[in-house]
């Protein structure tokens, strides 16, 4: 995390990348879900929670930079990015 501190010192991300701004909004289909938490796992910003015991999804578009390893590491591809 400090690298990357170093790295994007004041700049913003978007700034450095606009074409994520417009890309979407992560969307997750609860009933493709098995929890296995992988997604939480490989998520740089830790937009994306899951409750395990009440089945939930809490994702915070704000925080997502669109990097999309949530989508490329679900076994079930139960997380879509919605324009």
């Amino acid at each position: 995390m400090r690298g990357m501190r170093r790295l994007f010192r004041g700049k913003s991300f978007f700034r450095l990348f606009p074409r994520a701004v417009n890309v979407g909004e992560p969307r997750a289909d609860g009933k493709k879900c098995i929890l296995c938490g992988k997604c939480e796992k490989v998520c740089a910003t830790k937009a994306l929670r899951i409750d395990k015991e009440n089945r939930k999804w809490y994702i915070y578009p704000g925080n997502c930079i669109k990097c999309f390893r949530c989508i490329n590491i679900c076994p079930k591809n139960a997380i879509k990015i919605i324009p």
